[in-house]
Order: C-alpha cells, then structure tokens, then sequence
C-alpha cells in the first residue's frame, strides 16, 4: 500500500489590511493499494483526515519556505466519518487517466450560425411576403447539406463520404482535436450532425447510479468548496506580504504531520497586484483569462442567442427534404412547389469558444505530462488555466449592475448524520464546469466538447428552476417536497448526501426581450476561489448584446362557431369555412343561400416563460408574485378551447389562454371584395390588462360585397358568391416596438440592399405579411354548389384508332364548362348499330371516361389521349354528350345521389337533336369477315320516261348476288366490295368515258385470284371488254376507293367498288344488286373478287378476305323509243339500240327485233287486256351494226278510228342460231336447222296527245 498526497497552493487574494496573503492548499490523495480494493480503513492518515495535524510552509520562486498560518475552515471530523465511514468506503488504486490521445469531437458553431443567418436573411430580403421557390432556397444554399437519411439515399453516401473525410483530417493533421477553421457549409453542419448523432446503448434505460470508490467520491464533492474545507480537502492559509515579487511561482514547501506518505507539490506562477489586492494564478502567454476573467470581449468568443444546436438539426434535416424533393423524391401530385425554412428557436444568451476542442486538447496534454513527471524536487509547474476548474457569470443589464448567475443558498443533508450536525446550509457560489460527453460503450472513448461554455436562460446557472423535474429513473417526472415544503434532491449514491439549491433572493437579473446585456466570466479555480461577485472590473467583459426573440408570431388561433355539429358539416375544419347553395335545378342559381359559416379567432398561445421574458409580470420592484397573478398564470396556463362553440353566446369574451403578446393584431390578406393584394387587420384589444385579449368572429354569407366589421359585435362579415372558393391568409401583426425585438428582422434589415429597400421590407413586417416573421396560415372560404351553374358543352372531339385490333378509340377534344363550380366533366357516349341479322339493331351507350377539372379559372378543359372503350373493333358513329358534377361534392350530405350533384342529371339523356350532342365517327380497326357467298343470278332493270326523242323504255342488265347472314361484321356502312387490279397507275379513276380509256394490262398471275377479271362469249363476234375490270365499270358503286391492301397479298395494292347490300325477308338472306357496264362486249363474262368493304376504317382494315366468285353472265342494256312522225299522225317510228353482234358462231348476221301495235281493250290490268292490232309483226331494220353499238328502226301504222283507245308497241329481239328441231317458218326465211331464242322484250305504251 501506498499514499500519496498533491499538495496545490493556489493564489487567492490578500488580507483585508493588506498585509497577508492568502493561499488555498488544495489536497489530493492518490492511494494505492498495491492489488484489489480495499477499504478506507487500511489507510490511518485518511481514516479521519480533517483531525489529523499539519504544519504547512509555503516556497515562494525557490527561495526560503515561509510558514503559513493556518486559517480554520471548519474542519470536521464528523462529516468526513458520514462521507467516508472507514469500513464502507471502497478504495482503488488511484490510476491517472491519460485522456491526451483520446479524439474530441466538437462542431463550429459559429460557422453555422453565420450560414444560417446568411440563409434566412438572403430569404427574407428576396421572399418576403410568398414562400420562396424549392429551386430558389437551393440557389441560396438551403441544400448545402446533402445528408441524404433512409430510404432514397444518393447515387453515393455522402455520410460516409464525409466521415472518412472527417476522420481522415484528425490523420492529416497529426491532432485529437481539429482547430478552427473558414466555413465548410457541407463539413460543418456535418460535424454538428456527427456530434449529436445518438452514441449507442439503451435510450429506454436509465443511466445505472455510480458506485463511488474514495478516489471519486472526493472528486465529486470537489465541485463544492464548503464540503471540500468542511473535510479537510481545501486548508486556508496566510502568509506575509513582505518580501514577495509581483510575479513568480509558489508552492507547499512541507507539510508537518505524523503518517507517513509520498507528498508532491505543485509549482503555481501567480502574479501579485498589491493596489488592487489581487493575488492570482497567473494565466499563461496563450491564456483565454486576464485579471481572473474569461477574455470575452476577444474575437475567440462569442455570443449566440439562436438555439444552434436545433437550428442547424432541423437544418440537417430540412436539406435533406429539399434534396430529395429537388430529385423528385418525396413528392406527390399535390406537392407545392415552394417551401418556407424551418422555424428558428431563442436559446437564451449562450457564450461560444471557437476552437475549444482544441484547448481542451491541449488541457489533457498538461495534465498528462504533469502526472508523467511528478518529483518532489522539481514540482510540474502550472498555470492559471491548468488549475482553473470553471466559471462564475456575470450579467450586466440596463441598470449597469453586475448580478451573478451564480449566487445560491446551498443546502447539504448529510444521511449519516442526524441533529444539527446532518444539515449545512450556506450562501455562496455556485460554479459552471466544462461538460463533454463519451459513447455509454466502453471500448469507444472519444469525447465530445461543445463550443458553449454556459447558457442562461433567464436563470439560475447553478440552482434548478421550480416546479417538476425528470425523476431518477430518467422517465417520470414530478416534485421532490421535504417536509418543509421545499424541494429536494435525493442523493441515491452510496455518500448519501442530498444537495440542494435554490438562487439567492433578488440576485438574478431579468433576461427580456429587447434588454441589453453585457457578460463576463471570473474564473474559479480547483479550491472554489474567484473574484468577488461584487467586483465592478468589466475590462474582460463581452460587448453589449440586445436580446431578442427568434421564434416567429403564430398566425391567430381558429376555433369553429356552430349550432350543428361538426359531423354533419361536411368537409368543414377550422381552417376551412363553408356556405352552400341547394341549386338542385337551373332555377335554383338564383337563390341566395340562408347559411353562415362563422368562425372564432384568437391570438396565438405562447408559454409562461414569454410571458415572462415579455416583461408582462414585471413590477418597479420586482417580478408580480401577488397570488393573483400566479393564479391567473396557472389558470391560463392549462386553460384549452373546444374544437367548436355551440353559439354566440358560449365565446369567452377574453381569451382564455396565455396569448402571445407579440400578435397585436390578426391580419386577413386576400378576403373576397377588396383589392388584391389588400389586408385588413383587426387587434385584440388586450386591455386594460395585458391578459384580457379580445378574441373576434369572421362570418362567411352570400353575396358580392366589401366586408363589414362591426366593432361593436366583434365581427367580421364576408360575403362570398356561389361557386367560389377563396383562400385568405391569416398571420398575426407586431407593433414597431417589438418588430425591433425580433432577431429575425434584425438579419433581414442588416441584408437590405439599401434604406429603400430596407423601409419596404419594414413596412411588410409591420404590418403582418412577411411570413418568416409572423407566417400565415390559410382560411379557406367556400361556397358551395350541389349543381355546376352551367352544363358542359363539348367544342371540339376527335376519336381516333392507332392500331389494328383495338377494341378502343384515342379521344381529344375540348370542353366548355364553369369551372369555378365543376369538378369534374363525364363524357358519355350512344350510338346505333345493326345486329348483322336483317337490318335489325340495338342501341348502345357507354361512360367513355371522366375528366377531372383541376383549375377552377379555365373556361374549357383541353383533353388528349383518353380512352374510351368500346370492346370490339367496328365503325360507329357516335353521339358523345357531357354531364358535369359539382366541384363541391365534398361538402354534401353523402346520402346525394350523383344526378343531384350533376347538370344535366345522367338520367335524362338529351335527345338527338340537342345542340350538346356532338356526333363523331369511331373507324373500324380490324379487317371485315369474308363474305360468304351463296349465288349469284342476272337481274333486269327497267326504266321509263320521255325526253325530246320520244316516249322511251330502258332496260339494263345487272347480276344479284345472294349473301348468308350475318352481315356488318365491321359496323355500319359495310359494303360489298369488287376488288378491282389498278394496274402501273390508277386509270380506273382517270375520269375518261369508258370507251375512250383502253390501257392493256394484264392482272400479275400472282394477284389473279384476288382480282376480278372478264370473259367473253365466244360465240358472239361483238366489241371487246377491257381486259381488266375498272371501277367505272360498276355503275351502281357507293364507295370507291383505291391503294388498298388484301390480307393475302399485303405488299400488293389493289382497288375496290363497294355496293350497299339489302334483305331479303322471305329468303333471310343479304343481297347485293350490281350494274357492270361491259362497254361494247355483248352477254360478257366477269368473275369477281368479292370482298366485304368497310370504307370507315383505318388503314389497312379497310377489306376483308377475297371470295372469288364463278364466272357469271348478264345481258348487254337495251332502250327503246316510240314516237308520233309530225308529217304523219298514223306513223309510229320504233327505234331500239343497244350493243349488239355482227355475227356469231352459226351466222354472219346480228340479232333481229320485231314490233307489233296493240290496243288497250280490258278490262283488268297487265298484259292480259291488250290485243294485237295486226296479225304479223314488223321486223325493224338494223340502222347501223357497228363494233360498239348496233341501231334498228322501223314504222308501223297506227289506227285513228278510236280517238280514246290506247296502243302500245311490243319490241321482241331474238338470237338466231343452228339448231335441231327448227321453229316452224324458220326453214324457209333461214334456211334449214336455224332456230332462235327471245333474249329481249319490252312494251313502251304510245302517247296519244
């Protein structure tokens, strides 16, 4: 075992006549005992210690040892038996920690406060009255920060980036603590995220109470210097002056006592100013103390009031929002675009040491050394920083008086004691120690420093404000009363030792708004010693500062005044106020709604502690402590207000809660009829007394005027137009008096360009629209509609298909609406279509889609690329129509059907010829089912009339082609198509009459069965057809159209005419009649290629598969005229003509027309009633037998005898061919085996007048 005793002799002053001075020998056993612990009881010297006997000498810069008087303080035995029972009290070995290796962590605090300033006052002066742009505060340096947190992280972790960065400087600079250094935006506010980062362990756990051993138990009561001479650890001595330098060293020469230990001194230098009786440690040549003061006023410190630390957290994290938002991420539809800094907090009065890591640093070294070097002979010298163990502050108000933060009445209850002896009570000092915090995990052992040296918060720095404090256990919370009433402090450690202390009377000086202070900081060395509080010396104190709030105003409170409950008020809040109008029909616009929507405003809440540093509880004397007002404060202080008021007469008519006393006044920018940009402010009339606020009501009705105050109801009455709906900002306003103590308003004016500049941005403040002072909040005003004002009329619309196969048409177009009272356009949609069976059809209907209105300014709603479904792929035409529902369905009882809330109601559809309907053609987009041909026959046409030849009668000649059912596989419209080869170019279409255009081209071998072709009878010598059908040919065409393909052959490209089908009822069969003009070929021949042909489709859908069809016959057109001659009424002239043949296989002559007259002798009707006027007919004279037309003629007589009779001529043509059975007489005007066959008849009624 082993003791060992350091023996400090530290400066303390002189006596009071001038001729002593004084010294504190601070003792500090070092017990070793030489293995495990033991108990205090092995060491004798330190069983009693304050009762053993000493003899000290003090050694002055080397020279002879004085003796010292020793100076009683109370030693006693006692106390040091209960502190330290000699069987309970454990000991270890005393080991020096050497902490000089260790990294210390701190942040510039400073730095990022100049960036925040900067930050907020660039803001402020750019955006004063709108939230700044994300992109504009990302220009200014709000993202700076890139810690990208969680979930989203950046394209590299700029966390660990910096880190290593971090980490790789304390390498770099061969350090343990980084010096001070320019702004790093990124690295700083990354040091103070480092530096707060949560160090591991049990958040949930209490921190387990230390089990002291003696070595530590007499550090702890260290920080108490009554304690420390109260045990014997602090002996008071005196020495005479006589003799001694200004400046030196001084040390405990000997120590006389009767055990037996290892004692060491410590070399002090100290400097001695005998005109100001001051006997000090002197500070070294780099020391941050002078004349026994912290050196405050120098650039190294700083004053701070902004809570930095939260402030550059929230910084952290806000830059890290903006980044991500900046990205895209964390953004939603409805996302604004602009965004204000988070809200910034008063922290008191701090005072920051830049670069006190490194000091700290530098501390460890010192201390290290000393240990390391420890010799009686030649002591470790130390200096006034060295033996410093912290500070006592100072503030200097208005008044010029110095008052101490630190002043105290101390209570100390000793549980081993009982009587008089357990309690000691004093008035004295308390003292402000450095505090650095280490990671609760033992294997990682760097510190972490703070630049803040102290904060005051209008307080006590060294007593515990009254009222509830975190219990032991770290999680409840409560009071500790003695039986006195007072509060307590249980020790709940093995020195059982209970400490309490509450702030001398009157000693504290007022911290308030708009207050100007000064601080200084006297130093207080290891035995407890500094200047006196008293000391008017401020040569080391900081610069005045104005204490001012950072905090912004709140805008007002809001709560809700109505009889109904808020349940059955749809879509209200607070913040949102609703009037509605039932306009379940157009007549109903007009109506003016009976509601009122009412709310009641209040000054914002605020806590007792601004109050407080308001000056509100301040009297000439004092703080107002009448019980009075204590109880209004706790009154107001938990008083709350419900979420709606019954009634009018329910509202307090004082608010009824601590208000701030900064809102003056509340402010409504934006109300409904004034003018834009205009506010209206209305005060709370806090009067007489400072708590009796008077709150105000805002009412919402309808109409289109100004609003209406009336002072006298406290009132406020807007009038608000249907379908309108107005956002208004509500801040609170700050009179000039305490604009000016507003820290925020301070960095915007110090950042003004100019006093112009300066002067508007002041203006804005004061009167309540710079948001970073007093930040708004938004009332929304609503009037609601259950109908739109207006119905929806569509103005443009085009459906269109982009693919083959879709079931869907690609619709754009554009809506007219009143958009201030729709919210949203349905586009409905009706059609016909046929069945396929007959011409049967159905109706169709469908929601196409809806259109969502978002803006309520936009006079019609532009759409593109909106899908309306039909599920299949055929044409339509469509008749599409809108409906509009109310923007305001929300704020409508739910039980609404949707045509109450719609106009016009989807229930009744307007009829066809309603001007909304807007019609449009849907195309087909897949190709049309084959048709499925049964069989085709020749048809005839007759047509009759008169034109300057004479009465006529034409027949022509024509096929029918019998389709199955069913038919309209792509839609309406579908016709049954020719497909026709175009050739090089499309001379089908070149316009020439058909005879004149004769191009030979051949239909590619390829393509034949694709293409219709023509044949000719070879029996019949007549003029030829072209050798490939053209669409001219198809007389009866609908629908011609050329460059289209087949499925078969897609490369290829084809032409086709397109015929109207019809039903035949009987045969429940399609039809389709075509007329061919063959041109000048007699009974031709065509094969067709059929096709089903739907002209309304995209491209590419157009035709079906190809059905070709067998060669079919028809006849050549036949006409025939029948005229009275002028020169003789009894003469009829008979002209027929049509295409013909010169010869055919049997014979070389053409066919031969007979004529006959017959009269009209009925009765009845159709050919049984006439009768041949002459037994024999005539045989008309073939005029002209050309290769493209052949002409007969002839006369016949007609009778006059009758002038009311009727006569008709009968034409007969008939083929002449070799046969076997030869029509009697044929033999003898033919010759033999010649036969013919009627191929044409026609009756052509003669007109007698």
């Amino acid at each position: 075992m082993k003791q060992t005793i350091i023996w400090t002799a530290l400066p303390k002053g002189m006596s009071a006549d001038g001729k002593n001075l004084l010294l504190s020998v601070v003792v500090s056993p070092r017990l070793d005992t030489g293995g495990p612990a033991l108990k205090l009881s092995a060491f004798p010297a330190f069983t009693n210690w304050p009762a053993q006997p000493l003899a000290i000498s003090i050694q002055f810069n080397g020279q002879a040892p004085v003796v010292a008087t020793i100076i009683p303080s109370g030693a006693d035995p006692a106390l040091w038996q209960a502190l330290f029972p000699p069987e309970e009290t454990s000991v270890r070995s005393f080991v020096p920690a050497d902490q000089s290796k260790q990294l210390i962590h701190s942040y510039p605090v400073a730095n990022v406060v100049e960036h925040l300033r900067k930050l907020y006052a660039t803001v402020g002066v750019a955006s004063p009255t709108d939230l700044p742009l994300i992109a504009e505060l990302a220009q200014k340096g709000a993202t700076l920060v890139r810690t990208v947190e969680g979930q989203g992280r950046e394209w590299f972790n700029l966390d660990d980036h910096l880190e290593q960065d971090l980490l790789g400087r304390y390498k770099r600079l061969k350090t343990t603590a980084l010096p001070p250094g320019p702004p790093e935006p990124a690295m700083d506010f990354f040091r103070a995220k480092h530096f707060f980062r949560f160090k591991g362990g049990n958040r949930d756990t209490p921190v387990p109470v230390p089990e002291f051993d003696f070595h530590e138990a007499v550090a702890m009561v260290g920080n108490h210097p009554l304690l420390m001479r109260r045990l014997g650890l602090v002996i008071e001595v005196s020495v005479p002056l006589a003799g001694q330098s200004a400046s030196g060293t001084v040390q405990v020469a000997s120590v006389g006592h009767e055990f037996v230990s290892d004692d060491q001194p410590l070399r002090v230098h100290y400097l001695l100013d005998t005109a100001k009786k001051r006997f000090l440690p002197a500070p070294a040549a780099t020391s941050d103390l002078a004349d026994g003061m912290l050196r405050l006023g120098t650039t190294d410190f700083s004053i701070q009031q902004v809570d930095a630390d939260g402030a550059a957290l929230k910084a952290i994290d806000y830059a890290n929002q903006l980044q991500m938002r900046q990205q895209g991420r964390l953004k939603t539809a409805d996302s604004p675009p602009d965004d204000g800094l988070p809200a910034l907090r008063s922290g008191g009065v701090s005072v920051l040491r830049t670069g006190r890591a490194v000091r700290l640093a530098n501390t460890f070294k010192t201390v290290t050394q000393a240990n390391t070097n420890l010799n009686p002979q030649n002591p470790p010298e130390l200096w006034a920083d060295d033996v410093t163990g912290g500070f006592r502050v100072d503030v200097q108000d208005a008044s010029g008086t110095w008052r101490s933060l630190c002043r105290r009445g101390v209570t100390y209850r000793v549980g081993r004691l009982a009587g008089p002896q357990a309690t000691i009570t004093a008035a004295d000092e308390g003292t402000v120690t450095a505090a650095a915090m280490q990671d609760v995990d033992p294997t990682k052992n760097d510190f972490y420093l703070h630049e803040a040296l102290f904060h005051w918060d209008g307080w006590s720095l060294v007593a515990p404000r009254p009222g509830e404090a975190i219990q032991n256990d770290g999680l409840s919370h409560g009071e500790n009363l003695g039986p006195d009433g007072k509060a307590r402090n249980p020790s709940g450690t093995s020195l059982n030792l209970e400490i309490t202390a509450e702030p001398a009377p009157k000693s504290l000086p007022r911290l308030r708004f708009g207050g100007t202070y000064r601080i200084r900081a006297r130093a207080v060395d290891v035995a407890g010693n500094s200047l006196p509080f008293d000391s008017t010396d401020a040569s080391q104190a900081s610069p005045q500062v104005t204490y001012r709030r950072f905090e912004p105003i709140e805008a007002p409170a809001v709560a809700i005044v109505s009889a109904v409950p808020l349940s059955n008020l749809p879509g209200e809040s607070a913040a949102r106020l609703v009037i509605r109008s039932y306009n379940g029909t157009p007549a109903d616009d007009g109506v003016l709604s009976p509601e009122t929507s009412e709310r009641l405003l209040l000054p914002p809440r605020t806590a007792v502690a601004t109050i407080e540093q308001y000056g509100l509880l301040d009297t000439s004397t004092g703080v107002d402590a009448t019980p009075a007002t204590w109880n209004r404060l706790a009154t107001k202080d938990a008083a709350t207000i419900p979420e709606v008021y019954p009634n009018a007469a329910a509202l307090p008519a004082e608010v009824p809660y601590l208000a701030d006393p900064f809102a003056n006044a509340a402010v409504l920018r934006g109300l409904p009829g004034t003018a834009p940009e205009s506010a209206q402010a209305i005060t709370f009339d806090a009067a007489p007394g400072w708590w009796q606020g008077k709150p105000f009501r805002i009412a919402v009705i309808e109409g289109n005027g100004p609003p209406i105050w009336d002072a006298t109801e406290r009132t406020l009455t807007v009038e608000l137009p249907k379908a309108t709906v107005t956002k208004v900002r509500l801040s609170s306003r700050v009179t000039p008096a305490d604009l000016d103590k507003l820290a925020v308003w301070k960095w915007i004016e110090e950042e003004a360009f100019d006093d112009e500049d300066r002067a508007r941005l002041k203006q804005l403040a004061l009167d309540g629209l710079h948001w970073m002072l007093t930040p708004f909040r938004e009332l929304t005003l609503v009037h609601a509609v259950q109908q739109p004002l207006a119905p929806p009329v569509i103005e443009v619309l085009n459906p269109r298909k982009a693919a083959l196969g879709d079931t869907f048409a690609t619709v754009e177009g554009t809506v007219g609406i009143h958009a201030p009272s729709t919210g949203k356009v349905d586009l409905l949609a009706r059609w016909s279509e046929p069945t396929g069976i007959g011409f049967d059809r159905n109706n169709g209907e469908a929601h196409a889609f809806d259109l969502p209105v978002a803006s309520p300014d936009t006079p019609s709603v532009p759409w593109g690329n909106r899908r309306h479904e039909f599920g299949d792929t055929k044409y339509r035409k469509v008749s599409y129509y809108a409906t509009a529902t109310t923007r305001f369905r929300d704020y409508f009882d739910p039980s609404l059907t949707t045509d109450e809330l719609t106009r016009p109601p989807k229930a009744e559809l307007p009829p066809a010829s309603d001007t909304h309907l807007f019609e449009a053609e849907v195309l087909n987009s897949a190709r049309p089912l084959a048709p499925n041909l049964l069989y085709v026959v020749p048809t005839f046409g007759w047509e009759e009339g008169e034109d300057e030849r004479g009465t006529f009668s034409r027949r022509t000649g024509g096929l029918r082609l019998y389709l199955e059912e069913p038919w309209f596989s792509s839609g309406d419209g579908e016709l049954l198509g020719v497909v026709v080869w175009p050739g090089e170019r499309d001379w089908c279409l070149s316009g020439k009459p058909l005879r004149d255009t004769f191009v030979r081209i051949e239909v590619p071998d390829e393509l034949k069965p694709y293409a219709s072709q023509w044949g000719r009878d070879p029996i019949w010598l007549s003029g030829p057809t072209q050798q490939v059908p053209s669409l001219q040919n198809f007389t009866k065409a609908v629908a011609v159209q050329t460059s289209l393909t087949i499925e078969e052959r897609p490369d290829a490209l084809v032409a086709v005419a397109g015929h109207a089908v019809g039903y035949d009822e009987e045969r429940h069969l399609f039809y389709c009649d075509m007329d061919i003009d063959a041109g000048d070929s007699y009974y031709p021949f065509v094969r067709l290629a059929l096709v089903r042909y739907q002209p309304k489709s995209i491209g590419k859908a157009e035709l079906s598969r190809v059905v070709l069809a067998d060669f079919a016959q028809f006849a050549p057109d036949r006409i025939c005229w029948v005229a009275r001659d002028a020169a003789d009424p009894t003469a009829l002239r008979i002209t027929v003509s049509g295409t013909g043949y010169r010869r055919n296989a049997s014979f070389n002559c053409t066919s031969e027309i007979e004529a006959r007259l017959e009269r009209w002798l009925g009765p009845g009707e159709g050919d049984i009633g006439w009768v041949p006027v002459s037994v024999e007919p005539i045989t008309l004279f073939n005029a002209q037998a050309l290769k493209t037309l052949s002409v007969w003629e002839g006369t016949i007589t007609l009778p006059l005898d009758d002038p009311d009779a009727r006569f008709r001529v009968v034409v007969e043509e008939y083929e002449a061919f070799l046969g076997d059975a030869p029509e009697a007489g044929l033999t003898e005007r033919f010759g033999s085996g010649r036969e013919r066959r009627l191929v044409y008849s026609d009756a052509v009624e003669v007109r007698m007048a």
